[in-house]
Formats: C-alpha cells, structure tokens, sequence
C-alpha cells in the first residue's frame, strides 16, 4: 500500500519513527542529515548530545560541501567541535555530485555496510525526520538489512519561523514544510525509492525481536 492519511499502518509507523525505543548499549553512530543553515541547530545540537550521553560512539556527516544549501563538512565539523566532540569523532560520508536525502541515505547504508557496523541512527529537524528514516531504511532493506536503524528526530525548532529547506531552494514555515514532505514521499513511493509503509513496519518489527 501507499502513503495515505487513512491507512492504520501508516498512522502506526509516524508514532514509531517519532517515539522510537532506545537501544540497549553504545551504536556505531548517528548520521546527521545534511541541512540548510536555517534547520542545522536541529541535527548538529542533537548528535552533541547523543554523543556526550555516551549514546553514540561518533557523529557522521556529509562529507561534500558546500552544497544545495548545506554548509558544507568542514562548517560542520567545526559547529560539532564548538559544541564538545571531538574531531576524531567526526566521520565524513562520501556522496556523489548531486546531495539530496535519498542519496545521502544510500550513502550511510553502504558506508555502514563497508565498516560492518550494526547499529545507528538517523537524524534530520522533524518536518525532515520522516522521510529521512523511511529513505534509510529502504536502502538497507534492499543492500544491508542486517543494519539496526534507529530513528531519533532533531531538537525542536519553532515551527513558525519562515525558514529555507530541501536543497536550499525551498522556503517557508517549518509546518508548512509538512505538507512538501508529504508530496514527496507519495511521489518518491510511486517511483519505487521508498519501501511500503508495511515493509517499514516489518523491519521495524524484526529489528525489535533481535
């Protein structure tokens, strides 16, 4: 089935991804999103602290940069330092020329796949969360399912302020930002980039019996 308002599952799977348990011990890291300047205290306040809460054992990030809005690796690692982690911490991800979330996701996955980790999380700001971890999870499903995906939303921002997203090009109010979202995760399904909202469940599931 597809993404629609009046699927029990989907209603289901949002709560899952916006209250998802934490897992015993350390994981490999957290991934942070690439975002504009507008939403960056969102991901970059929140891998500090699962950092210095000793939830992660380092922070990654997209290594490119500067681009389609994101400051770019080096602002980022230098953010990530002012706030207490340090450098050696910070694991640059590769991407290819074109960054957006669908890609960055393909890139955690095989990176996670080359290190052989087994467990991480993903953040983005919480208008973003979603189709963050629902672009993770289907790309592990189809190269890595053995990989244990955590969802941990980003602090909060007003949800008011009139701000920049999605590559730079975007702008308006974080909520209204929801509904963009929305659209593009109908349309990235109906290419087939997204798994099912059952699919999700279901790995959700198995990663919870483990």
């Amino acid at each position: 089935m597809g993404f629609y308002a009046t699927d029990v599952n989907l209603i289901e799977l949002l709560m899952r991804v916006y209250s998802d348990p934490v897992p015993a011990g350390v994981l490999d890291t957290v991934y942070l999103f690439g975002e504009t300047e507008d939403n960056q205290k969102s991901v970059l306040d929140r891998g500090a602290e699962l950092y210095h809460t000793s939830t992660v054992k380092t922070v990654s990030i997209l290594a490119q940069g500067p681009i389609t809005g994101y400051p770019g690796f080096t602002a980022w690692t230098g953010r990530l330092v002012a706030r207490g982690v340090p450098a050696h911490k910070i694991i640059g991800i590769p991407r290819g020329d074109v960054s957006h979330t669908h890609t960055e996701a393909i890139g955690i996955v095989r990176w996670a796949k080359k290190e052989e980790w087994k467990n991480i999380y993903v953040t983005a700001p919480p208008h973003h969360q979603f189709r963050a971890f629902i672009n993770t999870v289907s790309i592990a499903l189809a190269e890595y399912p053995e990989l244990h995906i955590y969802s941990m939303p980003g602090a909060h921002l007003n949800w008011l302020t009139d701000v920049v997203h999605s590559q730079g090009v975007v702008r308006g109010q974080r909520r209204e930002h929801v509904g963009q979202e929305w659209q593009r995760i109908i349309t990235y399904h109906a290419k087939g980039d997204l798994a099912s909202v059952e699919k999700v469940l279901l790995y959700l599931n198995e990663r919870d019996r483990t």
